[in-house]
C-alpha cells in the first residue's frame, strides 16, 4: 500500500486552514512573499514598466484630423472630364480590379453638377461606396468645382439608354441572334457549341 507523506486521508476543502499538525509533522507558514528580498536577477513587469514611465514621460498622440479640401471653383465639367478624371485615378491609386472594373464599364451620367456612376451588381456597388469619399474628393479636385455631387446606382437596362456591354460568350451570342436570327440557324445547321 502507498502512504503519501502529510496526507491523512481527508480532502481539504479550499479556503480552510491547515492542521498545524499532520502526523506530528509541523505545518511551517512562510511569509508573504512582498516581504522577501528578490534575487538580483529577476525583475517585475510592472515594475520595470514603472521606472521606464518615471524617466521617459509618456506624450499622447493627438490624432490628425484630414478635412476635406473642397476646391472654391465651380467650373462646369461634361461627361469628357469625368472619365478623364476616372482614368486618373485608376492610374494613381490602382484600386482593386472589381473597382477599376465598376468605374471603367458604363459612362458616368451627368446631371447639372451631379455626377452618376452606374455599377452593373450589388458587389460593386459596396466595393465603390466603400471609397466613396476618397473618389469624391479627387474627383472635386481633378474638375475644379467643389459644388459637385456624386452617387452610385445599380444599371438597370430597361431605365437605361446607354447599352449593356458584353462579357461573356454567351451574352454575345444572344445579342447576334437579336441582331441576325440566320445566326441561330447556322449554329444548329454546323452543331456548334459555345465554349
Amino acid at each position: 500500500m502507498l502512504k503519501i507523506a502529510g496526507f491523512n486521508g481527508k480532502f481539504r476543502e479550499p479556503g480552510a486552514e491547515p492542521e498545524s499538525v499532520v502526523e506530528n509533522v509541523p505545518v511551517v507558514k512562510r511569509p508573504a512573499d512582498v516581504n522577501r528580498p528578490r534575487p538580483d536577477s529577476s525583475f517585475k513587469i510592472k515594475d520595470s514598466f514603472r521606472q521606464e514611465s518615471q524617466v521617459q514621460p509618456v506624450v499622447k498622440v493627438q490624432p490628425v484630423i484630414h478635412q476635406q479640401e473642397k476646391p472654391d471653383t465651380r467650373e462646369s465639367f461634361d461627361e469628357a472630364k469625368v472619365v478623364a478624371a476616372l482614368e486618373k485615378y485608376i492610374t494613381e491609386h490602382t484600386p482593386e480590379q472589381t473597382v477599376s472594373i465598376a468605374l471603367k464599364t458604363h459612362r458616368p451620367v451627368i446631371e447639372g453638377e451631379k455626377i452618376v456612376l452606374l455599377v452593373d451588381n450589388q458587389i460593386q456597388l459596396e466595393k465603390v461606396e466603400a471609397i466613396r469619399m476618397h473618389l469624391q474628393n479627387m474627383l472635386m479636385k481633378n474638375l475644379k468645382n467643389g459644388y459637385m455631387t456624386f452617387e452610385f446606382k445599380l444599371f438597370d437596362s430597361n431605365t437605361t439608354q446607354e447599352e449593356k456591354k458584353l462579357f461573356t460568350a454567351s451574352e454575345k451570342f444572344e445579342h447576334f441572334m437579336k441582331l441576325n436570327p440566320v445566326v441561330a440557324d447556322l449554329k444548329n445547321i454546323f452543331g456548334l457549341e459555345l465554349e
